[in-house]
């Protein structure tokens, strides 16, 4: 995840992109890294003394941030079986990939608008012995 701040980059990345601001390519760049740390460090963090809590917090918000990123291609990948590219030429591959997301955008609302569906609904009529009756 991305975000601009004043000609300065910040990136989130998960424990797989550690060590990625020593590589060449990324030396003398104004990115700020927010690399996580690896789970066997993050297990050995003394949580008692109040660093050591600070910095677990720190770790759980950053995994927190990953997760929410990551959810929406884990659901393209399995609800709507996006595992390959076809390659039919970049426009109708990227073409694709937007309604998908665009499916899978209401697919994580869906809980929401049904919700928000019920509550706009009328009330459906009781049956008495003339006909309807409403409640």
């Amino acid at each position: 995840m991305r975000t601009t701040r004043k000609r300065a980059w910040t990136d989130d990345a998960d424990a797989g992109y550690r060590g990625v601001d020593k590589q060449a390519e990324n030396q003398g760049k104004p990115i700020t890294w927010h690399v996580a740390m690896r789970p066997s460090k993050r297990r050995a963090l003394d949580t008692s003394t109040p660093l050591g809590w600070v910095r677990d917090a720190l770790e759980r918000i950053k995994a927190r941030i990953r997760a929410k990123g990551e959810h929406a291609f884990a659901v393209l990948k399995c609800q709507f079986g996006d595992r390959k590219t076809l390659y039919r030429g970049l426009a109708k591959n990227g073409a694709q990939r937007n309604v998908l997301f665009a499916l899978v955008h209401l697919w994580l609302t869906l809980k929401a608008l049904l919700a928000a569906k019920a509550q706009v609904r009328p009330q459906q009529p009781q049956w008495g012995p003339k006909g309807p009756v409403w409640g």
